[in-house]
């Protein structure tokens, strides 16, 4: 992984599921940083691969608006206070 090549050894990944997660609970207001990689619709690949476009399989983007707006939620409880909270997507839904 990227981290590996830049030395950094501090990190912990999680995948953010919906429903309990007891992971989170525990660990609330516990974060320095959190980067959010948010599910997306794979639009921004279109561009290298043209015909994706009509081999679409994934979500489209009216359905990735409130999955994206649960994982944001979500992962903000991690971050302590003064904390800060990084969101990535190739693309935004809404």
């Amino acid at each position: 992984p990227r981290r590996k090549k830049a030395g950094v050894d501090n990190v912990q990944t999680h995948v953010i599921e919906q429903g309990k997660d007891k992971w989170l609970k525990r660990r609330k207001r516990t974060f320095d940083r959190v980067l959010v990689d948010a599910p997306c619709s794979g639009v921004g690949a279109w561009r290298r691969n043209p015909d994706a476009r009509w081999l679409r399989r994934t979500r489209p983007i009216e359905e990735l608006l409130p999955v994206q707006a649960d994982v944001l939620q979500r992962a903000a409880r991690l971050v302590r206070p003064g904390g800060t909270l990084v969101y990535a997507t190739q693309t935004p839904a809404g």
